[in-house]
């Protein structure tokens, strides 16, 4: 399991994460808040380039803290 956190300063629209992850294990929590893995106001993962990108409601405010956590799969 792998757990990131970032201070964020300005709007984060998209996060690249260190490792691989199994799709069915990302959580993202913003301000202790879960975010949905949703492509309309959530989060959505490209396996290809190991990125959760935000979308909508789920794009994080201006300094936020953001916490993405998964389990380490191997290569898309």
């Amino acid at each position: 399991m792998s757990d990131l956190g970032l201070q964020v300063g300005g709007v984060l629209t998209s996060f690249v994460l260190q490792d691989y992850a199994v799709l069915d294990t990302i959580e993202v929590w913003v301000d202790d808040n879960r975010i949905p893995m949703d492509e309309t106001n959530g989060g959505t993962y490209d396996e290809t380039y190991k990125i959760v990108y935000f979308h909508g409601d789920g794009i994080p405010p201006r300094g936020s803290e953001i916490v993405i956590s998964y389990e380490v799969g191997a290569p898309g």
